[in-house]
């Protein structure tokens, strides 16, 4: 699955809107922030570029706010960057010309820009073939000067060896760069934990990769396949609760797996101060030697 990007420009950190937005919102910049970001991946993703459909509830799960926060904020950004769901100044900010191509400047496509690099790499590996080659040809040519015609098949012999050496030597290469890879993968055990947790989940539904900040934390955390599939029945849970048709990314599944690995809430007795004196009574009674009287205070306490 391949990685989709957006850009961020050089004054977005510091834009004065932020600032208004949170002033009349009454909530913190850096959620103000956040949450345009949020706003700034989905509009990426929708069909309809440039759109964000993201629930005000998810919003707030993803950042652990409440949906008041959440709704505030999106109040206080319409007519400055959104207009509706539309995120406005999308075109300028997030032009084509380096996501699907540019037929009018020329711009090449993600996929052209690909297809040409397979294309460059291939010629410089045919070029290097031919050279190889041709240097076979020169080294027998410059042989046969000092041999008779009556060991032609003898020369013929030496050409074969040279192709065969060259094409073992070939082979050699492609096994190098293979075990190369391998020791790769195998040096970089987060990666493989992290490869088989997408492998778990995408499958069900969950759209994730391996590269994905959230993805690899937890194959550092040491997430268990168990905890995963819990954790995505309750995310799966919530969508069907709200009737939202949202898919389930990496970021809304890490809250129900914190949820998963947290530990579980010890619960606080209430203090009974009627309780608290009759047990202080009982053990007075008992370091005296004194008889049991039965005598307890009955009643309940009232805070003022």
């Amino acid at each position: 699955m391949s990685n989709s990007w957006l850009r961020l420009w050089h004054d977005m950190p510091n834009d004065p809107k932020w600032r208004t937005i949170a002033r009349i919102s009454n909530q913190h910049l850096s959620l103000v922030q956040a949450v345009y970001l949020h706003l700034l991946v989905d509009a990426s993703r929708n069909v309809t570029r440039g759109h964000a459909h993201v629930t005000i509830e998810d919003l707030a799960s993803a950042l652990d706010v409440t949906e008041n926060q959440i709704s505030d904020i999106f109040k206080a950004m319409q007519g400055r960057v959104l207009d509706g769901q539309k995120l406005t100044g999308w075109e300028k900010r997030q032009p084509k010309r380096e996501d699907s191509g540019n037929r009018e400047t020329g711009a090449k496509s993600v996929a052209e820009r690909k297809r040409d690099e397979r294309a460059r790499k291939s010629a410089a590996l045919i070029q290097v073939n031919e050279e190889t080659e041709s240097r076979n040809v020169t080294k027998c040519h410059a042989m046969s000067r000092n041999v008779t015609t009556d060991k032609d098949k003898d020369k013929d012999k030496d050409k074969d060896k040279d192709h065969r050496a060259a094409a073992m030597h070939s082979t050699e290469n492609v096994d190098h760069a293979t075990e190369n890879v391998e020791k790769t993968a195998a040096a970089d055990p987060i990666h493989n934990r992290a490869i088989e947790l997408v492998k778990l989940l995408y499958p069900r539904g969950v759209q994730l990769t391996a590269s994905q900040v959230n993805v690899r934390q937890w194959a550092t955390d040491g997430v268990t396949d168990a905890q995963a599939l819990t954790a995505l029945e309750a995310a799966q849970a919530q969508r069907a609760k709200t009737g939202s048709k949202q898919p389930i990314n990496s970021g809304f599944l890490t809250v129900f797996i914190a949820e998963q690995r947290a530990p579980p809430r010890q619960k606080i007795e209430q203090f009974d101060p009627v309780a608290y004196v009759n047990r202080e009574r009982i053990s007075l009674r008992n370091k005296r030697n004194e008889p049991d009287t039965g005598e307890v205070i009955d009643g309940t306490a009232i805070r003022l």
